[in-house]
């Protein structure tokens, strides 16, 4: 770059007026905090003002990286590089591998040095790609971990829309090094992308714990607990949230939620304004304002909200619901017509109960908006007592609602005798409640025969009167009135019967119906081992959804037919880690204790997919299953071979430990010491192997090494206890004081430095004790204890009874605690 660009940016830069100084602290705390739409419009809006301005072209480039949009990401991370400002060149080279800019991405590898872990491995990916061996290992040199590797390989899954692919290789990146926390982070992000939202929770908790500076996490295990409908974690996270910035927006939604649903109204209101002003929550926002609004009887205020948000989104949504009821309380004639006009587009024959019913049913099917139907069920009660159930009763029933459905049935009955949606909710409701009583008084009076005839097949199945109960589901089969569901109550009724019938009758006519038959035969098959169904299963298995492939698993392991499993599965399978069938052939060669064909299945499939994955997974299934024997049979030989990967040999070394062969776990371990001299983990699992074989100077000569390299809770708290078994407690003490100040959040070290500080320095072991969180205090009774007494020691008797209270709850005859009362009570 020549010297006047450089001098122009530096003018450019230096003439910034404090409030952009601002607005880029702004947008970086915004991006810090996830809120990456907020980062965005900031950064945008300073680029506006000067094109040139790196940093907040670095934001915005980061941003969009986050969000996946990896060709704008590149084309401003590629701006800000031409400008001469080199600190995003990693995210750049990343971007560019996305993007498949090979060349390019190789080219910015060569001309910078000190890149981190993420951009070597996506520069080894390119060099792969390539095919130039010698830059492949060159990088292969650099990178002293193969999880970045395997996290850039779920980068590229991801991009090509391979989220449940995306997931197994950063879960692989993570097996490979638990404590690199970006695997966690993108765990979290494709378990969100899959909609499981407790296991995207988990992950973002775990990144947390390796990276608790990092305030995105917070926000990112805020919306997870929301998405899993834990409100009262979504709390804690939400007051978080607002503790770094009174106003965030998220935060604020949330904590304006739960003061919904602790009938705190008015907090909800103001919560919910201060939400208002993020786009991200806006609509939310304006609902959560209207409801409240609506909830302290401020019809005309919640109105305006409510209309506002019913005209951005769907007419079937709570907005919609609230807005209609609110015009009804308004009665001004005026009201209602507004949003007959500008939510449905003018239509005059609207059924304003019918509308409201279907949005309620619609919310309760949804579990994030369940306070809201609920609001909605009361209302509705209210207003249109007699038309309430003017949609099906049975689908509220069958919601997360029955209870409140339920109470109302009897009631609607009286009133309308003749309401057959009525008669079948109340009779489903007993039936759920294993009451069969009810369902027989009122089932000749249903005129749906449909419904008629599986109510009856419920009734019998109840009544333990299985023969009535699979003759009924031939009758609806036969009928053309049947399903696969009902298909399904034959089979459960006819697993109950001693004698199983020949279910050939119920083959035949459920082919004549489109069925699908592939239940039925799997039943006929483990209750007569036909050669003609066994071939059928065959041909079949593949061409089938997941769904019956489970259920084919299932019933399979249930019966422990584990050989006729192997049989019938074909040999060209299309595997997959998922697959309920492929762990049901995983169950079945594991049952049968056939090593070599196990190891032949998973090198073959390996083989077939291109992919040391499947290998890996199988080490994991058999330590998880304990048969380390059967790790050893299988991964030894690919060790000896070199054909191993590391995985399966820290897999293998974990075995022979547990096999007590010592010799060969430290052998292993020394050559994958060699392989990674800076993995702290393979030095403290060697340590542990020397201390049990005695030899202590080499124990602690490993313990210093892995501590060095890798200054983590659990090897600092083994290195302490290594000190203090050999009684060198002023050594463990000083251990743990310096690795308390580096390391502030490792609270079981914390504790760990307490307990053996409270002889000697009880004012730091009080200090040390009361700094940990008290949800991981609570846990250590001892801790609790030693915490009362350092208290009464000080005479603050009042508050140290506090603590013993709950440590004598979990023993109360422990004498140590008993001591401590006895002090304290005498003192009192």
């Amino acid at each position: 770059m020549n010297a006047i660009k450089i001098i122009t940016i530096a003018l450019l830069l230096s003439a910034c007026s404090p409030n952009e100084n601002s607005q880029i602290q702004d947008a970086k705390k915004a991006l810090q905090e996830g809120d990456d739409k907020r980062a965005q419009v900031i950064a945008k809006s300073l680029l506006q003002k000067n094109a040139q301005d790196t940093e907040a072209r670095g934001v915005l480039a980061k941003a969009q990286f986050m969000k996946g949009a990896f060709p704008d990401a590149q084309s401003n991370f590629d701006k800000a590089y031409e400008l001469g400002d080199k600190r995003f060149v990693n995210e750049l080279i990343a971007s560019a591998v996305l993007n498949e800019a090979y060349d390019y991405a190789l080219k910015l590898f060569s001309d910078n040095s000190d890149l981190n872990a993420m951009a070597d491995a996506f520069a080894l990916y390119a060099a792969l790609t390539q095919n130039n061996p010698e830059l492949v290992s060159e990088i292969q040199k650099k990178l002293d971990t193969g999880s970045y590797d395997s996290l850039s390989q779920s980068f590229l899954s991801a991009k090509n829309g391979q989220i449940s692919q995306a997931l197994q290789y950063a879960e692989k990146a993570a097996f490979e090094d638990p404590n690199n926390a970006d695997a966690y982070w993108f765990q979290g992000v494709y378990q969100h992308r899959l909609f499981k939202p407790d296991e995207a929770l988990a992950a973002f908790e775990y990144y947390r714990e390796l990276r608790p500076n990092d305030a995105r996490s917070i926000y990112f295990i805020a919306r997870s607990a929301v998405a899993a409908g834990d409100w009262k974690l979504a709390k804690t996270y939400g007051q978080k949230l607002t503790e770094i910035v009174e106003s965030h927006s998220y935060g604020n939604y949330i904590l304006g939620v739960t003061a919904l649903q602790e009938g705190k109204v008015a907090q909800a209101y103001r919560n919910a304004t201060r939400a208002n002003v993020a786009q991200e929550v806006e609509l939310q926002a304006k609902l959560l304002r209207g409801v409240s609004a609506y909830e302290m009887g401020n019809f005309e205020s919640a109105f305006n909200d409510l209309l506002s948000v019913s005209i951005r989104t769907s007419s079937n949504s709570a907005a919609t619901a609230f807005a209609l009821l609110t015009a009804l309380k308004l009665n001004d004639g005026n009201s209602l017509t507004r949003v007959i006009d500008e939510v449905f587009d003018g239509g005059e024959e609207i059924d304003i109960a019918s509308t409201v019913s279907g949005i309620t049913y619609s919310l309760a099917k949804q579990g994030d908006e369940q306070y809201l139907a609920s609001l909605l069920f009361d209302s509705l009660k209210r207003v249109y007592p007699d038309n309430f159930y003017s949609v099906t009763v049975q689908n509220l029933l069958s919601s997360k609602l029955n209870k409140e459905a339920s109470m109302s049935l009897e009631e609607l009955l009286a009133l309308d005798g003749d309401n057959e949606r009525v008669l079948i909710a109340l009779m489903y409701q007993n039936l759920r409640e294993n009451n069969t009583e009810v369902a027989r008084r009122y089932v000749d009076s249903i005129k749906d025969e449909s419904v008629k005839g599986h109510i009856k097949v419920n009734i019998a199945l109840l009544e333990q009167r299985f023969k009535d109960a699979y003759e009924l589901t031939i009758d609806l089969i036969e009928s053309g009135r049947g399903s696969n569901a009902t298909l399904n109550l034959a089979i459960n009724a006819a697993e109950k019967l001693e004698t199983k019938p020949d279910h050939s009758h119920l083959e035949a006519v459920a082919l004549q119906n489109n069925l699908n038959i592939f239940p039925l035969k799997v039943v006929s098959y483990l209750n007569a081992k036909s050669e003609e169904n066994k071939k059928w299963l065959r041909r079949q298995l593949s061409q089938q959804e997941i769904g019956l492939k489970a259920f084919f698993s299932e019933r399979f392991i249930r019966e422990e037919a584990y050989g006729d499993a192997l049989d019938i599965i074909p040999a060209a399978y299309t595997h997959s880690l998922e697959d309920p069938v492929t762990k049901l052939k995983i169950t079945s060669l594991l049952a049968v204790g056939s090593t070599p064909k196990l190891v032949a299945f998973f090198e073959e499939w390996s083989l077939n997919a291109d992919s040391t994955a499947p290998m890996e997974s199988v080490v994991r299934l058999l330590l998880g299953e304990k048969k380390f024997s059967q790790i050893i049979d299988t991964i030894e030989p690919l060790s000896i071979s070199g054909k191993a990967s590391q995985t399966m040999e820290r897999g293998l070394v974990r075995a022979y430990i547990f096999e007590n062969e010592i010799d060969k776990a430290k052998a292993l371990l020394n050559s994958l010491i060699e392989k990674n001299p800076f993995d702290g983990e393979l030095f403290y699992e060697l340590s542990r192997l020397e201390g049990k074989g005695g030899n202590i100077s080499r124990q602690r000569a490993l313990l210093e090494k892995a501590y060095t390299i890798e200054p983590s809770e659990k090897i600092v708290i083994n290195y302490a206890y290594h000190f203090l078994q050999h009684s060198l407690t002023g050594k463990a003490v000083k251990l743990l004081e310096e690795h308390g100040v580096e390391n502030p959040n490792h609270d079981n070290a914390k504790l760990l430095y307490a307990m053996v500080s409270v002889a000697d320095e009880p004012q730091k072991a009080l200090e040390a004790y009361l700094s940990v969180p008290k949800t991981i205090l609570y846990k250590s009774p001892d801790s609790l204890n030693n915490v009362a007494y350092l208290l009464a020691q000080k005479g603050q008797f009042e508050e140290a009874k506090k603590y013993l209270n709950i440590a004598l709850q979990a023993d109360p005859d422990n004498s140590a605690y008993l001591d401590t009362k006895e002090l304290i009570d005498k003192n009192r």
